[in-house]
């Protein structure tokens, strides 16, 4: 089991949302990346994609401060993380 600890977001020339949801979400399904996670500051959320049979992704998950309060595990094929989200997003 692998406990996830910290996610750093990188600076990009557009807002963030358009280019994680849209440009980044194409370009790691075109590599085939078969998870993809969103962590948003703004909305205090997690949430998880799966890269499905026809190339795109599902959601799969989402974690929030009122629904995931405590430590959560996610699975993503091959393992499981455990999330702290009031970790991850600096509030412990």
């Amino acid at each position: 089991m692998v406990h996830a600890a910290r996610a750093v977001p990188l600076g990009q020339p557009m807002p963030w949302d358009e280019y994680d949801l849209v440009v980044k979400t194409r370009k790691y399904a075109a590599a085939g990346l078969p998870h993809y996670w969103i962590v948003d500051p703004r909305d205090r959320a997690l949430d998880a994609y799966a890269l499905d049979e026809s190339g795109l992704y599902r959601h799969v998950a989402h974690l929030d401060l009122e629904g995931a309060p405590a430590p959560t595990e996610l699975s993503f094929g091959v393992g499981t993380v455990v999330v702290d989200l009031r970790e991850l997003l600096g509030d412990a």
